[in-house]
């Protein structure tokens, strides 16, 4: 083992002595970082939804129906024919189903004529909900006006029941009016649904999706796996030069050599993420969540992965230039198609199925469970474990394929 560590420890030393490697392995990445995630930085104000209604009844139950969907402070009413914010850019010309198809609003609301009179004589009236077919953003729309038929129709029930019971009982002739002031008196003694939407992470006024959560895991993993890769010719050159031959004449087993080579890279490697996480956290405030083991296994795990791949591949080029250009293709093939450039929930089913084939993609899926969903340990052992395989198989193919002379 000491002879594994003393040439890992070596070829480290000289690694962190080339001002171009660490430009390229940790300037650069960090200042990616930094312009991307800036760039693609959502505030709260643009995640605020336009939900378009059309309101033909008029009347005093369907306003207070509109209210209680404009108390989700993640949307955005825009009623046709009334005042609405220069936001909404609502033409009230302008056809409902052109803005959904533009995505200027995520769903159109119509409230029917009748809609009051309908319930107060205990009928059911039928709202139209259309909705752009949105992933998300109809599910935010849709709670709202559930929620609002819910908090409608208990003081619209008790009016009636108070109604009925008091016109037939005590023969009391203005129904109107009684219903009116029962609801009144329902509503008032019922506390006003407020429906809030806020980030499950971060402090008060931050974004609630923020550029640098999607940047840093994607751009860390993907100069990660450069770096990997591109050790690859470093085996080549010392086995065409014969430095590596020469190694293995020393008075050790020849596999504790290759191990040593292999560890150095994937020491730097270790390095690298843990210093782009740091960088990327304090520069983009990125939550990891609260289990920094969970965030270890999946950086260790993944540069296993990544490292097995990277020698697997020095066993089937045979010059430096193959090495490095094969290392290039294929880092910058994977690292897209695993969604260190987009998260992979913006892309076709297939492509996702497609995307899996990278050992990114699982790396990704193990910080989206951590950044954006709040998960634990157990959350990602399935992400640790399928890198874990990755790093098996492709070990087992490189000690196969791999040749000492």
């Amino acid at each position: 083992m000491r002879t594994i560590w003393d040439i890992a420890y070596k070829d480290l030393l000289l690694s962190f002595q080339s001002l171009f490697l660490l430009a390229i392995s940790l300037v650069l990445p960090a200042i990616l970082i930094i312009i991307i995630g800036n760039a693609i930085s959502v505030d709260d104000e643009s995640l605020i939804l336009n939900v378009d209604i059309v309101d033909e009844d008029q009347s005093a139950l369907s306003e207070r129906f509109i209210d209680i969907i404009a108390s989700n402070d993640s949307l955005r009413v825009c009623v046709y024919g009334k005042n609405n914010p220069e936001a909404c850019e609502l033409d009230d010309e302008e056809d409902t189903n052109e803005r959904l198809e533009a995505n200027t609003t995520v769903a159109v609301i119509t409230i029917p004529d009748g809609f009051q009179e309908q319930l107060q004589r205990g009928e059911t009236p039928i709202i139209t909900y259309q909705s752009n077919e949105d992933l998300t953003s109809p599910t935010v729309a849709s709670q709202s006006v559930n929620t609002a038929i819910t908090a409608l129709a208990g003081p619209v029930m008790i009016a009636q029941i108070g109604r009925d019971i008091l016109a037939e009982d005590f023969l009391v002739g203005d129904t109107q009016t009684l219903f009116d002031n029962l609801l009144e008196d329902a509503q008032n003694h019922n506390a006003p649904v407020v429906v809030h939407s806020e980030s499950t992470t971060g402090e008060e006024n931050e974004d609630i999706f923020s550029g640098f959560d999607q940047t840093v895991p994607g751009t860390s993993t993907m100069f990660v796996m450069l770096t990997l890769f591109n050790a690859v010719s470093v085996l080549v050159v010392e086995r065409q030069t014969g430095t590596l031959q020469r190694l293995f004449t020393l008075p050790v087993p020849r596999y504790q050599v290759v191990l040593g080579k292999m560890l150095s890279p994937m020491l730097f490697a270790l390095i690298q993420f843990t210093l782009l996480i740091v960088v990327g956290s304090i520069i983009g405030n990125v939550d990891w969540g609260n289990n920094p083991v969970a965030v270890a296994l999946i950086v260790v795990a993944f540069i296993l992965a990544a490292a097995a791949i990277g020698f697997t591949i020095a066993t089937f080029v045979r010059t430096e230039d193959q090495a490095s250009g094969m290392a290039t293709f294929l880092a910058l093939t994977l690292a897209p198609l695993g969604g260190a450039w987009w998260p992979l929930e913006i892309v076709p089913d297939l492509m996702v199925i497609i995307g899996h084939i990278s050992p990114i993609a699982w790396a990704m899926d193990g910080f989206q469970d951590l950044i954006w969903y709040d998960g634990g340990l157990t959350d990602v052992l399935p992400e640790v474990g399928v890198l874990l395989l990755y790093a098996v198989v492709f070990t087992g193919i490189g000690v196969w394929k791999f040749k000492y002379e």
